[in-house]
């Protein structure tokens, strides 16, 4: 199966796996620009943890509205919207510590 074949699957799983990757990626860039933009004024870096949080669950809606809009694969954004309604409850329920 090829990659082009593979990305184009419309399957509430496939959207799930994206909604999960996208926000993992998303907070490692937001941790290494924290982290190369500490100094002795800010040291934890420009983001604080919340911040940094949010932004990476909101990052899933580029994905979403690709695959939703463009691609018309609604099983796939379905699962990306799962993913991102999940985490955003959770943000809500756990709350983030500063």
């Amino acid at each position: 199966m090829g990659l082009k074949k593979y990305l184009l699957r419309d399957h509430i799983a496939f959207g799930v796996l994206i909604g999960i990757i996208t926000p993992i990626l998303m907070y490692g860039i937001f941790v290494l620009i924290n982290i190369v933009t500490a100094t002795d004024i800010r040291p934890n870096g420009i983001f604080r943890f919340r911040t940094v949080y949010v932004l990476s669950v909101f990052a899933n809606m580029l994905p979403f509205r690709y695959y939703m809009v463009n691609l018309k694969l609604d099983y796939t954004g379905r699962g990306i919207i799962l993913v991102t309604i999940l985490l955003a409850f959770g943000y809500i329920l756990m709350g983030v510590p500063e």
